[in-house]
């Protein structure tokens, strides 16, 4: 009876372990990290700020800011996003700061903190 129920196991597990994985889809990465949110109820604001991933541009900043206001504007009336660089320290001011009022997203971009490109020779 053993011996049986052995050779059942082993022929259930070599059938079921064929070469072909179950192969699901990949996560999609964000080019962000939120590091804070702060919500005040009374005026149904929310703040956020994030951290960018690199490559930084103007384009990723206004990007990853629309992002997080598009996931919650059907929550709060006013949305502001902080972005900042990944390598900012907490001492600089944002990269860039997006607005939203309910209507329409507004941007700033801090053009001094924005990769510089050095002229070679």
């Amino acid at each position: 009876m053993i011996k049986f129920s052995s050779i059942i196991l082993l022929v259930t597990l070599v059938s079921a372990c064929n070469s072909k994985a179950p192969t699901g889809e990949a996560l999609k990465r964000e080019p962000f990290l939120i590091q804070s949110s702060i919500v005040d109820p009374t005026t149904q604001s929310l703040v956020v700020q994030i951290t960018l991933s690199p490559p930084v541009s103007e384009q990723t900043a206004k990007t990853a800011a629309e992002t997080v206001i598009e996931r919650h504007k059907s929550q709060y009336k006013n949305i502001i996003v902080r972005a900042y660089t990944g390598a900012s320290p907490t001492g600089l001011p944002p990269l860039s700061i997006s607005t939203f009022d309910g209507t329409q997203i507004t941007h700033q971009i801090n053009n001094a903190l924005m990769p510089q490109k050095i002229p070679s020779h």
